[in-house]
């Protein structure tokens, strides 16, 4: 690879490690250096500056991980978590992170699904949108497409392929809300159902 190149990757490499150095508003861009990054495989050869010498990476996962200035100093979920809001930076670390076959790179530190790492019960998992991207690719590429190209939202996606519940939000404080929203939602027999289970509730005690 040309010196120039090997030069040239670094400093895109550098921009996307001061992002996620310094935070903050910093944060907003690492989405699009993170599909520079990986879509003009940049993180695969470089010349590091403060080196001086190539560093190679055959494997993104470990690239991440790796402490600077060779690699990014971060991890998986944390990258996935900053790129939760831009589907492409989502779908570019998936496709990055993925073998082929369909199996996952993994790297020297992890040796379980990132997306969960520190949740024994799975609720990020579910909750999070390189998850929702990842089941969409896999159950619903139909969504998964929409979800590409912006026209449903992660969240969105799941709940019209049905892995997700709708849910909303109503004030305690306001009985007449509560109740215009039960009578657009369910029938009468659904409504008395839902009254004499509240009743029975509240008489067994909070």
């Amino acid at each position: 690879m040309p010196v120039d190149l090997l030069r040239e990757n670094d400093e895109i490499v550098r921009a996307l490690q001061g992002a996620l150095r310094d935070g903050g508003h910093g944060l907003r861009a690492v989405p699009p250096l993170v599909k520079r990054v990986i879509g003009e495989s940049r993180w695969r050869e470089r010349e590091v500056a403060t080196l001086h010498r190539c560093v190679p990476f055959a494997d993104f996962a470990a690239f991440v991980t790796e402490h600077p200035p060779e690699g990014l100093g971060a991890d998986l979920a944390l990258l996935k978590r900053i790129c939760a809001d831009d589907p492409e930076a989502l779908e570019a670390i998936k496709q990055a992170t993925t073998l082929p076959e369909g199996g996952d790179r993994g790297n020297r530190y992890t040796v379980s699904d990132p997306s969960t790492v520190g949740n024994t019960n799975g609720a990020r998992e579910r909750n999070d949108a390189g998850y929702a991207i990842e089941r969409l690719h896999r159950e619903r590429p139909d969504l998964h497409a929409e979800v590409l190209a912006k026209r449903l939202s992660p969240h969105a996606a799941m709940i019209k392929a049905g892995f997700r519940a709708k849910r909303v939000a109503l004030r305690t404080d306001n009985p007449d809300a509560v109740s215009a929203f039960l009578a657009k939602h369910f029938d009468a027999a659904e409504i008395m159902k839902i009254a004499e289970l509240a009743v029975h509730i509240r008489e067994g005690g909070e």
